[in-house]
């Protein structure tokens, strides 16, 4: 596969006529329905070299052409073999039931004890 089709959110099973499981609202964005969406699309969209991506950086924020419900996650990375480095925008519907069920989860583990 790719840059642009792993950019774009395109795989195998799109390429043989499945259709993506979540539609994309804005162009350049990957749509995922949860943050272990987000790194899990990393992990199984290597660098065009092969390696695998660490994360440098993530931050969180908004844009004022998407509804306020679709968060961008922006995830700079760096190849762990070739020391490339790329940044991926992750448009993140935090109306969606695995969003919503991860931030239970979240909000579950800081109230639990040890």
């Amino acid at each position: 596969m790719g840059f642009l089709s792993r950019l774009f959110g395109k795989n195998e099973a799109v390429a043989k006529g499945a259709p993506m499981a979540v539609p994309r609202e804005a162009p350049g964005h990957i749509p995922v329905a949860a943050v272990s969406e987000e790194y899990a699309w990393l992990r199984d969209s290597p660098c065009a070299c092969g390696g695998a991506w660490s994360l440098v950086r993530q931050t969180r924020g908004s844009s004022p052409g998407l509804p306020e419900h679709l968060k961008l996650d922006r995830l700079q990375v760096i190849c762990n073999d070739c020391g490339r480095e790329s940044v991926f925008l992750f448009q993140v519907d935090t109306h969606s039931p695995q969003y919503l069920e991860e931030q239970q989860e979240r909000v579950k583990g800081l109230f639990d004890e040890p």
